[in-house]
C-alpha cells in the first residue's frame, strides 16, 4: 500500500512539474537537454562525444541553444538519464525533476539524521523542508534541471558508508554539501 501511494505522489508531482514547467517547447534550451541529448544519443549507438552527432542531434529535439560542440557531462550522467529518454522531453523533464526532489528530500532527510539521529518534530521538518526547498540554489537548479540533488545524495551516502558513525565524516559531508 505504502509502494503504491509513493507511486502516486510521484505520478503528481510529475504531472504537476509538466502543466507549470515543462510542457513541450518550455524545456529545449536547459541544462537538462544536454542530458536528454546525451541520453538520446546513447540510446539511438551514437557517440554524444562527437561534434557532427551533437550539435545535429540538439537541433533535431528542438534546441536553439548550443553551448558545447559535444556532450558536456561524464558518460555515467548520461546514463543515468537514458530511462529518461524514452519519453518525449516535456515528460522527461518532469520526470527527472520529480526525481530530483525526491533525491533531493533523500539527502536532506540523511544530512538531519546525521546529527540528528531522533525524528525531529513535526514543526522544525516543516521549516527545514520549506527553507530548503525554497532556497534560490535548489529552485535554480530545479529550474535548469541539474544534477545537483543526485550528487547531494550520492556524497551523503559516500560519506556514510566510508565513515560509519565517525563525527569526522559526518562534519565533512554536512559542511561539504553547504
Amino acid at each position: 500500500m505504502v509502494i503504491l501511494f509513493i507511486i502516486l505522489v510521484f505520478a503528481l508531482l510529475t504531472w504537476g512539474m509538466y502543466e507549470m514547467l515543462t510542457a513541450p517547447a518550455r524545456y529545449n534550451n536547459r541544462d537538462f537537454m544536454s542530458l536528454f541529448a546525451g541520453g538520446k544519443a546513447i540510446l539511438r549507438g551514437l557517440d554524444p562525444y562527437n561534434p557532427e552527432v551533437w550539435l545535429p542531434l540538439r537541433a533535431e529535439l528542438g534546441s536553439t541553444w548550443m553551448p558545447d560542440d559535444r556532450a558536456p557531462f561524464p558518460l555515467w550522467t548520461l546514463l543515468l538519464v537514458l530511462p529518461f529518454t524514452a519519453l518525449d522531453l516535456g515528460w522527461a523533464a518532469a520526470s527527472w525533476l520529480s526525481f530530483s526532489l525526491c533525491v533531493l528530500g533523500g539527502g536532506m532527510f540523511l544530512l538531519i539524521h546525521a546529527y540528528y539521529p531522533k525524528p525531529l518534530p513535526v514543526a522544525e521538518f516543516a521549516l527545514v523542508a520549506l527553507f530548503t526547498f525554497t532556497y534560490r540554489a535548489v529552485l535554480v537548479s530545479m529550474n535548469n534541471g541539474q544534477i545537483t540533488f543526485l550528487l547531494f545524495l550520492c556524497w551523503h551516502c559516500f560519506c556514510g558508508l566510508c565513515g560509519g558513525n565517525g563525527r569526522f565524516w559526518q562534519a565533512l559531508c554536512s559542511h561539504s554539501s553547504l
